[in-house]
């Protein structure tokens, strides 16, 4: 469960603009609690998101249920001379389109299956910067011994 480290190595190998400005829900926290993003150019941040549960099997000695694990990708986009964050749109697009393209259909190779888009929006701006949050969802299944 929660493949961050995979889906980081994952990013920073299929889409060199983010290597070295992806962060993760740590450092994502303190700079909500500052009410500051970082100076990146383009960046991100990979955070857990929600387990959501489905269907469950109690067979003898066995407890099986299946599930799909949400990660989150929060993209910073910020454009030198644009404190609006219009131009950012236009650096913006072809990165979301790229970290989709990324993730979407691979899976960590012990996982069962691969991550799928679910949802993908822009939620704020701030000093000229855009912030784009993309979910992706790996379904996986619990397999606990009675």
């Amino acid at each position: 469960m929660l493949r961050l480290d995979d889906v980081q190595a994952r990013l920073e190998l299929k889409v060199p603009e983010l290597a070295g400005n992806l962060q993760g829900a740590g450092q994502f926290a303190q700079l909500i609690e500052r009410q500051q993003l970082p100076q990146w150019r383009k960046g991100g941040f990979i955070l857990p998101g929600r387990l959501v549960g489905s269907g469950a099997q109690a067979m003898t000695g066995m407890f099986i249920q299946g599930f799909d694990e949400t990660v989150s990708i929060v993209l910073v986009a910020r454009v030198q001379g644009d404190p609006t964050g219009a131009r950012a749109v236009d650096d913006l697009t072809p990165l979301v389109r790229a970290v989709a393209a990324a993730i979407c259909g691979w899976g960590p190779d012990e996982a069962p299956g691969v991550f799928v888009l679910v949802a993908g929006e822009l939620v704020g701006s701030q000093g000229g910067a855009l912030i784009y949050q993309l979910d992706f969802a790996l379904t996986d299944q619990l397999r606990i011994p009675a």
